[in-house]
């Protein structure tokens, strides 16, 4: 089954009486479990052998939890039209809203509301913005590695959480992130095992050690905000993300109040430490598994960092470099699914939906496709551009990442500083890629450097 053009996903079909349309084809999984090992394990794999069986729409269970996947193409075009009507992340973020201090978010809102924080943050989230900021990059990346010794095993996945949060301070909100690192870690851990999966028990956020570091995360969003607001971008500094907030505010204090303001100047961090640490790590693990590639990649760096410190137009010459990222990002999408919930009861691929169930838009899962992508399940940056609606590794819809253009730029910014800086190899040389889900990442992935003389 696949991509058969059948109806049913039309306004006029949500207006027919949802007791005449069936519920999605179920699959139980395991007794009380459900789905969730196999989701925790590799999610892709799950819902490519459900979507086999049953067709772009099917339902899974997590424990007790019934959960309604869409996907496929159909899936992915329908989360772009009509699920921008019918889908809302409010329910799957409000408890995360809530510990970030200020129920307007870029994460829950709709509509009107919704636009006028994409637009506040439309600049500060720019590849032009990570262009500008190469220079800087480079050095903090120098920097954060003289902090390890070579020859010694360094796991890449807590290296890279560090560097790209260090680099996110600097980049969207010209603020050291440093003293701070260790709680902004806790805090995103704790909102993601809490409000997000769920895995972890709500009492957990009033733990002595989640009290402070939510607490001490709260009180660095308002030292950056405070330190915009006494420096106003000038001569000695240019116009970030919270400028832009902070404009946004002013105009619009209602919609824009403050508190959303402090809570955008976390969003970075937030959703940028975790997802571009991840994607930076698989591709280095892709790179470092195929030789022949990785020797591409590292002549094209060599070449882009002969002339000092590169722009962001310098990198559109290392061609491999950019379709080694995007192959990654395919083969190892960071973000696989969009949590959700239906605003209202509505049928899709001829079954119903009830308002207020759960919905995962699994836009990842066209990427695993033979009919998209030959081999799904290898690494080949030499592969044909890909069909319209079958790559999507920031999501869909509404809430596609905002901030898509920056991350794919920082991902590749950072893999090229450390192979113009480093030689590295995999340790121990048999290790096999194994992947966590909360968040998705490389789990054990060390390596072993030397310096590299110019």
């Amino acid at each position: 089954m696949g991509e058969e053009a059948i109806g049913g996903s039309s306004t006029q079909s949500r207006a027919v009486s949802q007791s005449l349309v069936p519920d999605p084809p179920a699959d139980r999984g395991l007794p009380l479990l459900g789905h969730a090992l196999e989701l925790g394990r590799d999610p892709m794999a799950l819902f490519v052998r459900l979507y086999r069986q049953h067709g772009p729409i099917f339902s899974i269970r997590l424990f007790r939890q019934p959960v309604t996947v869409i996907g496929g193409v159909q899936g992915t075009l329908f989360a772009k039209t009509e699920g921008r009507e019918v889908l809302t992340n409010r329910q799957t973020f409000q408890g995360l809203t809530h510990e970030l201090g200020s129920e307007f978010n870029m994460t829950t809102l709709e509509g009107d509301h919704h636009d006028l924080f994409r637009r506040a943050s439309s600049h500060g989230y720019s590849r032009k913005s990570m262009s500008a900021a190469i220079p800087l990059m480079v050095n903090l990346s120098r920097r954060e590695l003289d902090r390890h010794a070579p020859g010694e095993p360094l796991e890449l996945f807590p290296f890279l959480q560090r560097l790209v949060s260090i680099q996110l301070g600097w980049i969207v909100a010209n603020t050291p992130a440093d003293d701070y690192l260790d709680d902004l870690l806790v805090f995103m851990r704790l909102l993601m095992r809490v409000h997000l999966t769920g895995v972890w028990p709500k009492a957990t956020m009033q733990l002595p050690a989640a009290r402070r570091a939510k607490s001490r995360v709260h009180a660095f969003a308002k030292v950056i905000v405070h330190q915009h607001m006494d420096h106003p971008p000038g001569e000695h500094r240019d116009r970030d993300l919270i400028d832009d907030f902070l404009s946004a505010h002013a105009e619009d204090p209602e919609r824009m109040p403050l508190n959303a303001v402090y809570a955008s100047a976390l969003g970075p961090f937030l959703a940028g430490q975790d997802t571009v640490a991840a994607a930076t790590a698989y591709l280095m693990h892709a790179l470092l598994t195929h030789p022949e590639i990785l020797s591409r990649v590292q002549s094209e760096v060599d070449t882009v960092f002969d002339g000092g410190a590169p722009s962001g137009k310098d990198f559109r010459k290392a061609k491999t470099l950019h379709a080694a990222t995007i192959e990654s990002m395919r083969r190892y999408p960071v973000a696989p699914l969009m949590p959700q919930h239906a605003a209202e009861s509505f049928s899709f691929n001829g079954h119903r939906v009830e308002k207020g169930s759960m919905v995962f838009v699994a836009h990842a899962l066209t990427q695993f496709l033979e009919e998209h992508f030959e081999r799904p399940f290898e690494f080949d940056v030499d592969r044909p551009r890909a069909e319209p609606h079958t790559y999507a590794p920031f999501g869909v819809g509404t809430h596609t990442c905002g901030g898509a253009g920056l991350a794919e730029l920082q991902v590749m910014v950072n893999v090229a500083i450390l192979l113009r800086e480093a030689n590295f190899e995999i340790t121990p040389f048999d290790y096999k890629l194994r992947s966590k889900i909360t968040p998705p990442a490389p789990v054990g992935f060390r390596v072993l450097f030397s310096r590299r003389n110019h």
